[in-house]
This record gives structure tokens, sequence and C-alpha cells, in this order.
């Protein structure tokens, strides 16, 4: 848990996980500001007739502590996966991006939800989740 005095150290905060081209798949993660390691697994199949496409939408409101983006397939396609991406990202130390969901919802949309905490709520306007479906 994340407390103002900074007592917490050690967390590894998640803030990007999202497919940055056809073939690769970025996780990026920090630690209280400084680089963390991780791994990033895909999951890859044969290629078919049709390409993958990745489409995003983005929740940048400021009404409350909470943020939810929803990116839809386009009719006609399916949801073959999905990721996320916070901004401020962990690294700038201002606080601990708290993603809660990141999930299919339905056949063809994908779904992030994180919790706005420590200092990034000093800054209204600042922060952003976007979720990608892919």
């Amino acid at each position: 848990p994340y407390t103002d005095d900074g007592s917490n150290k050690g967390e590894i905060a998640i803030d990007t996980s999202k497919r940055t081209k056809p073939r690769t798949w970025l996780v990026h993660a920090g630690n209280d500001g400084a680089p963390s390691a991780v791994q990033a697994f895909a999951i890859c199949g044969k290629a078919k007739t049709g390409a993958v496409k990745q489409v995003s939408a983005t929740d940048s409101s400021t009404d409350d502590s909470n943020q939810t983006a929803k990116a839809k397939c386009p009719d006609g396609t399916h949801l073959v996966g999905g990721g996320f991406r916070v901004k401020p990202d962990e690294a700038n130390g201002r606080g601990i991006p708290d993603v809660l969901v990141s999930r299919p919802a339905g056949d063809r949309a994908w779904l992030s939800h994180w919790l706005l905490v420590g200092e990034v709520m000093k800054k209204p306007g600042a922060t952003s989740i976007t979720s990608y479906a892919e």
C-alpha cells in the first residue's frame, strides 16, 4: 500500500503493458522512481490473411480518483488481446500507478481502470489511462 510519508519501498508498479510493433510487446515498470527489471511474455500465432489492428481509448477526466478506458474493436472483428498505458508513469516518482483492471470486456473490447494515488492527484489534467484492444 501507498503512504504519503514514503515509508513503503520496494513495490513494483507496472505503468505500461501494450503492443508497440506487430511482433513486440512492451512492459514498463518502476520501483519508487527507479528502473525495474520485469519480464514480458507474448502469445504468438501464425500469420493469417488479416493483420491485427490496434485501437485505443483514453480517459483523462479529473472528476474523481478513478479513470477507466474501454477500447472497442471495429464491427466485424474480434478481440485477440489488449493492454494499457498510464500517464504519468511510475518513473516520475510522483505516485504509484495503481492499475486495478486490464482485461477483456466482451468479444470486442478491452477495459483498463486505475486509481489515482499520491502526488498524481495534485496535478489535475496531467493523468490519463489508455486501453489498447488488438
